[in-house]
Parts: structure tokens; sequence; C-alpha cells
């Protein structure tokens, strides 16, 4: 009887942790997601400021020239630092859920966020990736791992496979 009770008690610890885990990496994921926000809706407010400074007329054809060059750079930082952070990102979470891919945070994320703002402030729209870079790294950052690596585990454990070692990010930033 004592080694049920012994199993019971390292079963809430466990569940224990996983939840401050879970907590800590959605406070993570939201904060950057916030802070991202909050940086894209200041920067979105340059074509009212050229419409009060310049007037409608001149505003429109500056305003149109300015959001091409934020595009342009944006796609130019995404080709040259981090091909993959290009698109929406969902292929590579999927890849990065079936162990087909490292999730290369270290340069996804600085890419996809820099290049993301100046997209959005271009009038682009800007994918889910960053939020769930961000919930990686603060999960990592915590000496968790991902909430996808434990589902994944999980589900593969009850279907009685045995899961392949997962995809490392091995960039090194210099």
């Amino acid at each position: 009887m004592g080694e049920v009770a012994e199993m019971r008690r390292e079963s809430r610890a466990a569940r224990a942790r996983f939840s401050v885990l879970a907590a800590a990496v959605g406070l993570g994921a939201g904060g950057g997601g916030t802070l991202l926000h909050l940086s894209v809706d200041a920067l979105l407010s340059w074509p009212v400021c050229f419409a009060d400074s310049m007037g409608r007329s001149t505003a429109v054809p500056v305003a149109a020239l300015v959001a091409a060059i934020l595009a342009t750079l944006s796609a130019m930082i995404v080709r040259r630092v981090a091909p993959e952070a290009a698109g929406s990102g969902v292929q590579e979470v999927e890849g990065t859920l079936e162990d087909l891919r490292p999730l290369r945070w270290r340069r996804v994320l600085p890419v996809k966020l820099v290049a993301g703002i100046l997209a959005l402030s271009s009038g682009l729209v800007l994918p889910v990736l960053a939020t769930c870079l961000i919930a990686n790294i603060t999960a990592e950052g915590l000496g968790g791992r991902p909430i996808y690596e434990q589902l994944l585990e999980r589900t593969l454990k009850r279907a009685g496979v045995e899961r392949p070692p997962p995809a490392r990010d091995t960039t090194v930033l210099a």
C-alpha cells in the first residue's frame, strides 16, 4: 500500500511541475505576443502621420512607397538570414511536431520578429510562428521541454510506438 501512495504522490508532483511549466510557457508566449502586438500598433500609425503632415494626396503615394520598402526589407532579411522563416510557419511547426526537422528558433525567431514587424507595419500579416517560437524558448529556458514534445511522446507511448530521437537546433549565432 505504501508503494501505491508513493506513486500517487510522485504523479501529483509531476502534474504540479507540468502545470507550473505550462503557466510559465503561456505567460512567456503571451508576453512576447503582446510585445509584438504593441510594437506593430506603434508602427502602424506612420500612414496617419504622413497624411497629417503632407496632406492625403501626397501621403498616399509616399505611404505606398514606404510600405513597399518595408515589405521588401522584410523579404530580403528572411531570404538572406533564415529562409525557413518565410511564410506562415505552419510547415515548420508541423515538421517539428513530426520530428522531420529541427526548430531553429535561435535563427528563426529574431528574423521572424524583425521581418514580421517590418511586414506588418507595411500592411502585411504575420503568422502565428513567432508565438510558438517564444513558447519554445520559454520552455527551454525553464529547463523543460516544449509541450508539443511532451504531447507527441505521450501519444506515441500510448500507441506503443518508440519515438526516434528528436531533431535539435545546432545553429550557432555569430
